[in-house]
Parts: C-alpha cells; structure tokens; sequence
C-alpha cells in the first residue's frame, strides 16, 4: 500500500509473536491521542470490555507505538476516516483477526486470483479466501457512492435542456417549460 512512514519505524523481524507488543498508528490518531507530542514509545491497549472501553484489567494487552504513517483510506476512497483514525497491529502478533492483502503486479491483475488462491491453499486448505478483486475494481466500487448522485443530477439537469431545446409545444404549458429553462427564470405558476 506504499504507507508513508511519517516517525518511528515500520514492522520488523523484532515484532515476532514472543517480543513485546507493538503498534503503528496514523497521524490522526497520534494527534488525538498524543497532540503536539511525538507518539514513539507511548503505550495504548486495547480494551476488553466493549461496555466499558476505559477499563483496564488482568487481560488488557498493553502496545508501545513503534510508528507513525500518513493517514490512508482503508474501506473506500471517499470515508471520512474515521472520528480516531486508523491503527495496525504486526500479523505475528495478531492472528485473530482476517487478513487483507494487496498484490502488485505488472500482468493482469484478476489473471492472479487463481495462482494466489492456490498458493494460500497449500499452505492451509481450511483457510477461506475470498472477495478478490483487482484495484480498478474496489476502486469503482468504492466511488459509486458519489457517482450515483452525480449521475443522477446530470440526467435530471439534461433533461429541461433537452426539452427545452426541442421545438416550442403548443399547449398552455409551454410557457412553463420556457421560463424553467431561462438562466433569470422567475418562479414557474402553474398552467
């Protein structure tokens, strides 16, 4: 994903699953958390009572922040990231969670999902894989929630110019149509 390293550093061979916990944040939540400080070996947790997230007890799991990185859109490019902002645990230290990767490639991407999908079942066959899409497409995907209304807001808008542009109707109405379409149009009165 090309994260920018912002302070600190990024996961290593050092954040194996014995070695104390650790945490890369984004710049968001180290504002948050820690304004006009650097955030580098700060501690957080992770809370175990989602009744009570201030709650500290004999399961908390403390995390020292070993890094920094520009805020990156996670769920789809237009989010609003978050009201926190975003935070990333080393894989070897947190496994009870899913897994999502992305791959770069020079070929065509969706002509991957295959070879990938195998790799991964060789080394766990009970290992579910799914949701593989190429990057255009979670792109597209990700946009339609802006483009739907801006779609519909181009048919609507050409449709009285359409109209409009059409030779005058003769009926009582036409008037309307005219003055609706006019750029100082008054308020249209019904026919």
């Amino acid at each position: 994903m090309r994260a920018k390293l912002v302070r600190g550093r990024f996961f290593d061979d050092r954040d194996g699953p014995t070695s104390p916990l650790v945490i890369i944040v984004d710049e968001k939540l180290a504002h948050r958390f820690w304004p006009n400080q650097d955030p580098v070996g700060r501690r957080m947790y992770r809370p175990t009572d989602l009744n009570n997230l201030i709650a500290v007890n004999e399961r908390t799991r403390f995390l020292t922040v070993v890094g920094v990185v520009h805020d990156i859109k996670l769920a789809d490019l237009v989010e609003g990231n978050g009201a926190v902002g975003s935070y990333f645990y080393p894989l070897s230290q947190d496994t009870s969670r899913g897994l999502t990767f992305a791959i770069r490639t020079a070929t065509d991407p969706a002509a991957l999902a295959t070879p990938v999908r195998e790799a991964i079942r060789s080394l766990d066959r009970e290992l579910p894989v799914f949701d593989s899409q190429t990057m255009e497409e979670r792109t597209d995907k990700s946009l339609i929630s802006r483009r739907s209304p801006v779609m519909l807001s181009v048919s609507f808008g050409s449709s009285p110019a359409a109209s409009c542009s059409a030779p005058p109707v003769r009926s009582r109405c036409a008037r309307a149509c005219r003055v609706s379409c006019s750029p100082s149009a008054r308020p249209i009165r019904p026919c």
